[in-house]
């Protein structure tokens, strides 16, 4: 056998395979989606062992030798592979280099504390319920470190922090994100203050009053449509539960949530998710089996879902969009709260919240750095579970002013910590950025 024939057969070879790990990983997130929208309480630790077993399934049929064998034979024929083949493989590399490098009880582990993290969080979140969720954050920390601890050695990253970074913004390395985030973080504040300075010279905006969830429901279905998502491809939740976007490009799941008393934050965070949801339905179909053909990461994920959140529904032409629609909804023509110029006015209003989802397009940053620093001192022992609560409040009132008055509204609010993604939070505000 020559060696070109043998490096084409090797490379056809890891793309049968990593086209097998990517449709585990896709039932991987809907099982996750699944436990989020529809699960029943009762069957948490059914699903805990699902995921467990997938989990191990990928490790599995990722580290079998043969895989390494076939690497290194592709490799010999890089030469001869189309641009688009030759990424490929090298992120072919880059995954099972990251995979190999953790044993699989530990890969078992992170699946599990996932899987509980995120239901419990569902389930205590608006409880505030510290004492419960305390050893769920404590887990979750404990075994990052671990994983990051190995991927640094393995890898060659700065520390454990970088690495666990890496898994969601490859490539993105912890003095870039603290350079920038130094930058704004001595702009922020005097922009904040200038910005509700003009507010409060300016016209108050009137208030738009409540809106009923059911029609709610029917607003965020229509721009779902509006923005293009494919309904037969896809399905958007509402109840309790964190916003997030998930499943496959062919079969997408995304979750929001309503408030009567507040229709933009239901109805920016579905755009926000369709987003997330729009960026994976566009995929190449020819790639969607292949890491060629997955997310850049989530610093690139997240740039494309503000792109529709912001540069697509806040700009004048979708805001009077918004205008009749509401109107219409509503059955209030004629409402000057529902005006285009008023849901400016709203829309851009600048204003300290507890709440990161919620928060205004200036504000928003700064909790992103709020995280950010708390989770890396976390990572480096800088501070202990114990500590957390109050460092962030303290780093609330230093930043806004305000203390949270639970932890629900605190602490408490992400669901990204008690599911292992530490080292996330950076990619919204450089997505913003981006």
């Amino acid at each position: 056998m020559t060696t070109t024939f043998a490096a084409a057969n090797a490379y056809q070879k890891l793309k049968a395979r990593f086209h097998m790990l990517s449709a585990l990983g896709g039932a991987s997130s809907i099982l996750y989606m699944d436990s989020m929208t529809s699960m029943r309480p009762g069957s948490e630790n059914d699903r805990a062992e699902q995921t467990m077993a997938l989990a191990s399934a990928v490790h599995t049929l990722t580290s079998e030798s043969q895989v390494s064998d076939w690497l290194d034979q592709a490799e010999e024929g890089r030469h001869d592979l189309l641009p688009q083949d030759a990424v490929n493989l090298s992120l072919m590399r880059r995954e099972w280099v990251s995979s190999t490098a953790l044993p699989e009880a530990l890969v078992r582990e992170r699946a599990r504390l996932s899987s509980i993290g995120n239901n419990l969080h569902t389930e205590y979140r608006d409880k505030s319920d510290w004492k419960i969720m305390k050893p769920v954050y404590e887990d979750a920390f404990r075994v990052s470190r671990e994983i990051g601890d190995i991927l640094k050695d393995r890898l060659g990253f700065a520390n454990a922090y970088e690495a666990l970074i890496d898994q969601f913004s490859p490539g993105l390395k912890l003095t870039t994100i603290e350079r920038e985030f130094a930058i704004l973080e001595q702009a922020l504040p005097a922009m904040i203050a200038e910005a509700m300075q003009q507010q409060q010279a300016a016209p108050s905006a009137i208030p738009l009053g409540d809106v009923s969830i059911s029609l709610q429901k029917k607003l965020n279905q229509s721009v779902v449509r509006a923005l293009g998502f494919n309904e037969n491809k896809g399905i958007l939740y509402s109840g309790n539960m964190h916003p997030v976007s998930g499943g496959t490009p062919d079969d997408s799941r995304m979750t929001t949530s309503y408030k009567k008393n507040d229709f933009f934050d239901g109805y920016y965070t579905t755009a926000h998710e369709t987003g997330h949801s729009l960026y994976e339905q566009g995929t190449p179909e020819e790639w969607r089996y292949q890491p060629a053909g997955h997310t850049l990461g989530m610093n690139i994920h997240e740039s494309q879902s503000m792109v529709i959140q912001y540069h697509a529904c806040m700009i004048p032409e979708f805001v009077d969009y918004l205008s009749r629609e509401l109107a219409q909804v509503l059955k209030r023509q004629g409402d000057p709260a529902l005006s285009a110029q008023n849901l400016q006015k709203l829309l851009f209003k600048v204003s300290p919240t507890f709440i990161r989802v919620t928060a205004d397009e200036l504000t928003y940053p700064a909790h992103i750095i709020l995280r950010f620093n708390l989770e890396r001192d976390m990572m480096a022992r800088k501070i202990t579970i114990n500590d957390l609560p109050d460092a962030w409040n303290e780093g609330m009132k230093k930043t806004f002013g305000l203390v949270p008055p639970n932890a629900a509204m605190g602490h408490m609010q992400d669901v990204h910590w008690p599911t292992l993604s530490i080292g996330y939070f950076p990619a919204y505000t450089l997505g913003a950025m981006g």
